[in-house]
């Protein structure tokens, strides 16, 4: 997908199997206020997103804020910035950090630009958000 997201995956009729699917968003979530589990999908570092693909990435921002209207069981998305996702599954939670690159066109070596944040040398990778599922919640409890 080339894109970042996080989303509860709700325990809803159709994946259940019986083949309904509620009208609209607002039905969806009063329909399906229970999460089966959690789903962190991880962006590309090198590969376009899928509007960028097609030529159309100046429309990413706008739909960017359009897709909660109609997924509202989605809690973050980045369709736009290039990177990599890190998971960190313990006893209480899952977390996932959601990491972005300033450049891929421009070879670096990251933990130097780390090593110097300090020092003026500009990031080379930042953190773009952090999504957490705490134990037994069967869904997104926080966004950070």
């Amino acid at each position: 997908i080339h894109a970042s997201f996080a989303f509860d995956v709700p325990l809803d009729d159709a994946l259940r199997g019986n083949g309904s699917s509620p009208s609209s968003p607002a039905s969806a979530a009063a329909a399906a206020p229970r999460s089966l589990l959690v789903e962190f999908v991880s962006p590309s570092v090198t590969s376009p997103s899928p509007l960028e693909s097609l030529g159309l990435g100046a429309l990413n921002p706008a739909v960017q804020r359009l897709l909660p209207l109609a997924l509202p069981h989605m809690h973050f998305a980045d369709l736009s910035r290039r990177g990599y996702l890190v998971l960190t599954v313990g006893r209480d939670r899952a977390a996932c950090e959601f990491w972005y690159v300033s450049d891929v066109r421009r070879r670096r070596r990251a933990a130097r630009a780390w090593r110097q944040r300090g020092e003026g040398v500009a990031e080379a990778e930042t953190l773009g958000a952090r999504v957490v599922a705490d134990r037994g919640a069967n869904r997104i409890t926080s966004v950070e």
